[in-house]
């Protein structure tokens, strides 16, 4: 799953080299992991297809796709149960855990986005957060000492 989600959140596509074996008969291995990919696209779909990657940059933490008011944070790496970005120029309306009951506590200030998830609430794999904006988001937003952020509004 990670290995889409980074092609996903650097704004590219994963091929997948999947074969038969001689007899036609595919890998059980290579199934079953399938299977896995499948089963968490069928929760996670809205935040992989027709997306593009952004508008956060890729961090140590994750980072985001996105598709018109709509933001989907991966988030891969939690430290703790808080996640702090540089802010979107768009306000963040509402903020959910995808494929999940648990709740997503979140803040906007003047040079920060904050995200709080409970660390059971969090997913070991990659945990995604749905940010619904008041609009979408142009460009990229890059976390260089909280200094320069190059997204806009449309």
């Amino acid at each position: 799953m990670r290995e889409l989600v980074s092609c996903a959140i650097g704004d590219g596509n994963l091929m997948l080299g999947v074969g038969a074996h001689w007899d036609g008969e595919m890998d059980p291995a290579q199934v079953a992991r399938l299977k896995e990919l499948g089963d968490w696209l069928n929760v996670h779909d809205a935040s992989i297809y027709g997306t593009r990657g952004g508008p956060w940059m890729p961090g140590i933490w994750g980072g985001s796709t996105q598709s018109g008011h709509k933001v989907w944070l991966h988030v891969l790496n939690f430290d703790g149960e808080t996640l702090k970005l540089p802010v979107c120029p768009r306000t963040i309306r509402d903020a959910r855990i995808l494929g999940s009951s648990g709740r997503v506590r979140f803040s906007q200030i003047s040079q920060e986005a904050i995200m709080v998830v409970a660390r059971k609430d969090q997913d070991p794999i990659d945990t995604v957060v749905e940010l619904t904006l008041d609009g979408p988001v142009e460009g990229t937003i890059r976390d260089t000492g909280r200094q320069t952020i190059q997204a806009t509004a449309r």
